[in-house]
């Protein structure tokens, strides 16, 4: 080849690069290239193609430098985080962080190294995975896994610095549903009007509650939306809300107990624009448009048979500290827009209300740390 030919030119510009680029790489990085090895081909002065046994920089350079050739691109490396597992304080904790990665609807563990007390380095984090899991586990300690803080990007994964574990044994407090929580009620000839209906029936003196819809014989569609108020105040501002859940009492049998369709779940909606102070007519329109899911039970969990109380999950950011948390309920069906068919079909859930003896109320339970 010629020194001063084009192809050299070329050559010398992409060895540039790449020796650069491992300049770059962080000591931990460098460490693990200097543990690979493997066989590369590579042209002689005659055009012949041999191959030789590379590791550590010079391997890198050489994928490097056949990256830029083929693609015109650096090679995508394996990242590194390294996140802090803590108490609620983030004093760090002598125990155990993994960090898992979603790929083709598989969990996948990654290496790990503790490189100081609660410091635990990931070098070889994918990129581009759809979901980062880290999960940790501590002697006197447990980890809430929570699905909205923990269950991370790649933008979140790099800026998720300190794991918090909760002390066991945090006491829970159960807030019962204010008199003023109901439900909102609408028949009509059509499926359509039902779910569009921009008023319905204010019931909040019922023993049993309903969210969902049904369909009898005949022109006969039923929507059910809810509303549910929690006086939370008790919350300070300084409160870490570690879990929280929204408890019912099932109500079995009956047409409670024939939701027809597996896909029918409820779900658990901002109830921001409703009145505390009680449910009105128009509020049936206003939960039109609210459909971001704060905690879901599908209709498996509601009809387990035996299990006359079910705990739906909720995402924390709901919860309102010092004030009135405000919970709204609507089926899936009723988001989506998917109409009941057939002469009889029934997918609504029911439970009791908040106003009858200590079996018949619902409660917002909440573990948090003041």
């Amino acid at each position: 080849m010629h020194t001063k030919s084009r192809k050299c030119a070329l050559q010398r510009y992409y060895l540039t690069l790449a020796t650069q680029h491992y300049a770059r790489l962080t000591p931990s990085q460098k460490a693990i290239t200097r543990h690979q090895f493997e066989e590369v081909e590579y042209e002689t002065g005659h055009s012949q193609t041999k191959t030789k046994l590379l590791s550590g920089r010079q391997l890198f350079i050489s994928k490097e430098m056949h990256s830029l050739k083929t693609t015109g691109k650096q090679l995508i490396l394996p990242y590194e985080v390294c996140i802090v597992l803590t108490d609620p304080d983030l004093n760090p904790l002598e125990g155990q962080l993994d960090l898992y990665y979603l790929t083709n609807g598989d969990w996948q563990s990654l290496a790990r190294e503790e490189i100081g007390l609660g410091n635990w380095l990931f070098s070889l984090v994918p990129a581009g995975k759809a979901s980062y899991h880290p999960i940790g586990e501590a002697i006197g300690y447990y980890d809430p896994e929570d699905p909205i803080e923990t269950y991370l990007d790649e933008v979140s994964l790099k800026q998720y610095h300190y794991h918090k574990l909760y002390p066991t044994g945090i006491p829970e407090t159960l807030f019962d549903a204010l008199g003023t929580s109901g439900m909102l009620h609408v028949l009509e000839e059509t499926y359509q009007k039902a779910r569009n209906a921009n008023s319905g029936t204010v019931i909040d003196n019922n023993s049993q509650g309903t969210t969902g819809q049904s369909k009898f014989f005949g022109d006969n569609f039923n929507m059910w939306r809810a509303g549910l108020f929690f006086d939370t105040t008790a919350l300070l501002a300084t409160s870490t809300i570690v879990e929280a859940w929204l408890r019912f009492f099932v109500v079995h049998g009956g047409d409670s107990s024939a939701i027809h369709d597996p896909d029918q779940t409820l779900i658990v909606v901002s109830g921001e624009d409703l009145s505390p102070s009680g449910l009105t007519p128009a509020d049936y329109g206003q939960l039109r448009s609210r459909i971001t899911s704060y905690g879901q039970a599908t209709r498996q969990e509601w009809l387990q048979q035996g299990n006359d109380i079910i705990d739906i999950p909720l995402d924390k950011s709901i919860i309102v500290k010092e004030g009135i948390t405000k919970l709204a309920l609507r089926g899936s069906h009723d988001i989506n827009n998917i109409p009941d068919e057939g002469g009889l079909e029934n997918n609504r859930f029911d439970y009791h209300m908040p106003r009858l003896s200590e079996q018949g109320r619902a409660w917002l339970r909440v573990k948090y740390l003041d």
